[in-house]
């Protein structure tokens, strides 16, 4: 943490698009200042005793960065690989369909499957925009809450 005469980098936003480099105010430890102007991580940071000297402390330690980079890609790969293995189930479920008599018992012709097979893709590409779009706008939480 800071020493209460050390001098902390606090950035606040401008009111135009471009951020300007003067953009920057320099608050010591004990200001005051108006919670409007923190966004949300500097405001959790604040409120749970961490100054911009720490976190950048904390930045600059590359065997820490590299542990929680680390932590994170165990915690997302079983996530995605079990995505790909559903999404790969589901898309070879059509073709084993297509040779177990799919076409007989559902009164398909092959361009009907053809059609029927490219559907997956078209709802992929459609949705793909809106998807990511509302992922990184609203907590990722209850986007895929929604999305399943």
């Amino acid at each position: 943490m800071a020493m209460d005469n050390e001098v902390v980098k606090h950035f606040e936003p401008s009111t135009t698009k471009e951020v300007e480099s003067d953009n920057f105010q320099y608050i010591k430890k004990g200001d005051v200042i108006d919670i409007a102007v923190l966004d949300e991580a500097e405001a959790f940071l604040r409120d749970h005793g961490y100054d911009w000297a720490h976190v950048h402390a904390l930045l600059q330690n590359e065997d820490l960065s590299k542990g929680v980079l680390r932590k994170i890609d165990w915690q997302i790969m079983p996530l995605l690989c079990g995505t790909f293995m559903l999404q790969y189930i589901d898309k070879s479920s059509l073709a084993y369909g297509a040779v177990f008599d799919l076409f007989k018992n559902a009164n398909i012709s092959s361009a009907q499957y053809s059609w029927l097979a490219s559907l997956f893709y078209f709802g992929y590409l459609f949705f793909e925009y809106p998807g990511s779009f509302l992922g990184q706008h609203f907590p990722t939480g209850k986007v895929v809450g929604i999305d399943v």
